[in-house]
């Protein structure tokens, strides 16, 4: 019998203090760079330098995975529209910085 596949798309949505989940996202973003999907974090400049520093220590080469557009990681806003989360956003800002 097969395994069901995982998910292709994750999405956290939580109360709180955002640190306290860097290390889950951490894993996750470890397992699936490991499986070869691409992995893309949007959150503000400060959690995305901690994000950066759970993935190094999780074992993540994030300059390499960055390099070869496997792992996109920004604070930019170019997402949100009317200060709300948008998909089509989210999808394109992913699309335009895939390899930069």
């Amino acid at each position: 019998m097969m395994e069901p596949a995982s998910p292709r798309h994750h999405c956290l949505i939580y109360e709180g203090v955002p640190s306290r989940h860097l290390t889950s996202l951490a894993a996750v973003v470890f397992k699936k760079l490991n499986q070869n999907h691409s992995c893309l974090y949007l959150n503000t400049r400060t959690m995305v330098a901690g994000m950066r520093s759970y993935l190094a220590a999780a074992g993540v080469d994030v300059t390499r995975e960055i390099a070869k557009g496997s792992l996109i990681m920004s604070s930019e806003q170019d997402h949100l529209v009317n200060g709300q989360f948008d998909i089509d956003q989210a999808h394109l800002y992913s699309k335009q910085n895939r390899n930069k």
